[in-house]
Order: structure tokens, then C-alpha cells, then sequence
């Protein structure tokens, strides 16, 4: 690969392992749906005044019911996951806003990604403040869906970009 060719390829990387994220959020979600764990704790950013609830720290599962069976992990999980699908993906959005080597196509993507990103984690909040309305709770699972397809784009958008990769 050239030098630029060599320039996009760590983001390309990075939006790849971003969208594992995801998707292993967007299945976390469904879990909440599914165990109906969102209206637990109704308060954010904690979770009944703690960052992990006693809870959750008091159980004495396996750690497969942990994982995939306890509502209030469950919601502890997805919950801690928001944090990082946000935090890396705004990491990830300042850093291809910065690099002048990028494509326009591939930085425009990136703001529609950031707008999503903000929207679906706002609405996560809300939907747990709110008590899940489900008018609520749909439109977010809704945009769980334009946050993954933003994410699918921008990952299109730099294997078209000038920096063939």
C-alpha cells in the first residue's frame, strides 16, 4: 500500500471493531426488551445511586446467568456499553474530522454517524428516565438501527474513498 493508502487503513480497522461494538450493544438491547430490564433503574447516570448496583454486585449466578439471564446485569451491561460505544465513537469521529487526508464522502459520513451516535445514547437515557414509554423505548430501537446503518456507510465510504485501501 502507499503512504495515504496506509493513512485510512487504522480507521477503516478501528470503524470495523466500532461495529462489533454495536452490534453486540444492539443485542444487549434486545435482551433488556426481552427481560423487560429498563424500567430497573430509572435513573441515569446511575443505577439507585451507584455506578454498579448492589444488585448486581450481590449475585451469586453463573456467570452465563450473569450474562444472559439476570435482568438488572443485563441492564447494568447494556447501560456500561452505551458509555463506550459513545466514548469510542466520538474518539473515532474527532480523529477522522481532523485527518486533511480523508475523503469529504467519508468525513460527511462521519457527522451523520456522530448525530446518530448522540440521538441513540439521548434516547437511551430518556427511555429509562421516562420508565419506557414505549413510544419511546421503539423510537430507540429504531435508531439503533440508523446508528448501524451510519456505521455501514461510513465503513462503505472509506473503501470508495480517494484512499483506496
Amino acid at each position: 500500500p502507499t503512504n495515504q493508502q496506509g493513512k485510512a487503513f487504522p480507521f477503516l480497522k478501528a470503524t470495523l471493531a466500532y461495529l462489533a461494538l454495536l452490534c453486540l450493544q444492539i443485542v444487549y438491547g434486545a435482551f433488556m426488551a426481552g427481560k423487560k430490564a429498563g424500567s430497573l433503574y430509572n435513573t441515569f447516570p446511575l443505577m439507585a445511586g451507584s455506578i454498579l448496583p448492589e444488585s448486581v454486585t450481590q449475585s451469586s449466578e453463573t456467570m452465563t446467568h450473569f450474562l444472559f439471564e439476570n435482568p438488572h446485569s443485563i441492564h447494568w451491561i447494556h447501560r456500561s456499553l452505551a458509555w463506550f460505544v459513545l466514548i469510542f465513537g466520538v474518539i473515532l469521529f474527532t480523529r477522522i474530522r481532523a485527518d486533511l487526508s480523508l475523503d469529504a464522502s467519508v468525513k460527511k459520513s462521519s457527522l451523520m454517524f456522530l448525530i446518530a451516535l448522540v440521538m441513540q445514547f439521548t434516547l437511551g437515557a430518556l427511555t429509562v428516565l421516562l420508565n419506557v414509554p414505549i413510544s419511546v423505548a421503539t423510537i430507540h430501537q429504531g435508531m439503533a438501527y440508523l446508528l448501524l446503518s451510519s456505521v455501514v456507510v461510513l465503513i462503505h465510504r472509506f473503501r470508495k474513498s480517494k484512499l483506496k485501501i
